[in-house]
């Protein structure tokens, strides 16, 4: 598996995928509509470093963030349980495509109407052995 946040991010997206009731996505960098009424999740990728290790792997860290909105003015059960849902799914300690779960966390939800979104993060890395000279 490449470091590159490319083949990174398609692995992330395909185990979220994978979620059972996955509502309708905002994938990064593409054009997206709400639809009154019902939830959605925002994705956006944040790598961070990508050091060289001593026994000469490139090892690259970042964040996958996945947003749960949900309208203001319904259930913010339904809104916690998508988003411990996406936690579970996400793991600690799994591989998924060459990609590490190191943690999943809920954050504290925040209100910007007409959604109240809750944040839930998921840190990754990515070894791969160094081939530059």
């Amino acid at each position: 598996m490449s470091t590159g946040k490319f083949n990174t991010r398609a692995a992330l997206r395909a185990h979220l995928d994978t979620l059972a009731g996955l509502p309708s996505v905002h994938w990064e960098n593409q054009h997206f509509e709400p639809q009154d009424g019902l939830p959605f999740l925002r994705e956006t990728m944040m790598p961070a470093d990508e050091p060289l290790t001593a026994n000469n792997e490139r090892t690259a860290f970042g964040v996958y963030q996945l947003d749960v909105f949900i309208p203001t003015g319904t259930s913010i059960s339904a809104g916690e349980n998508l988003a411990d849902s996406i936690k579970e799914l996400f793991r600690p300690a799994q591989i998924v495509s060459g990609v590490k779960l190191e943690k999943a966390v809920v954050l504290q939800g925040s209100l910007d109407p007409p959604w109240y979104i809750i944040p839930v993060r998921v840190d990754y890395r990515v070894h791969q052995q160094n081939t530059g000279a």
